[in-house]
């Protein structure tokens, strides 16, 4: 029996401190009636720190637009990418770090 991996993938950004950085995922599957959001997180304690403002390109190729908002302060953080299927799903595709530098 294949085993499958069922976890979010992963995306690392490395960007300077003050500045905004935009980028854009490319899922290439249909996400028509999805939600998308991505949030900046504590390495710490997992906590929010900040929305990612997050939106569809072209949501029936999967294609979304992600823009950090600019981070004064140097160092390592964490981000989050999560879905919401229309049937309510919650899934978690991508995971990754984000170095802020001096």
């Amino acid at each position: 029996m294949p085993l499958i991996n069922g976890g979010p993938g992963r995306q690392d950004f490395t960007f300077r401190a003050g500045d905004t950085f935009r980028t854009e995922v490319d899922w290439s599957i249909d996400l028509s009636g999805y939600s998308v959001t991505s949030a900046l997180v504590s390495l710490v304690n997992g906590a929010t720190l900040a929305a990612i403002p997050t939106t569809f390109v072209d949501a029936a190729a999967g294609r979304v637009g992600v823009a950090f908002p600019a981070i004064d302060v140097a160092g390592t953080y964490g981000w989050t990418q999560t879905w919401v299927a229309p049937n309510g799903d919650t899934r978690t595709g991508l995971v990754g770090y984000v170095e802020v530098t001096p």
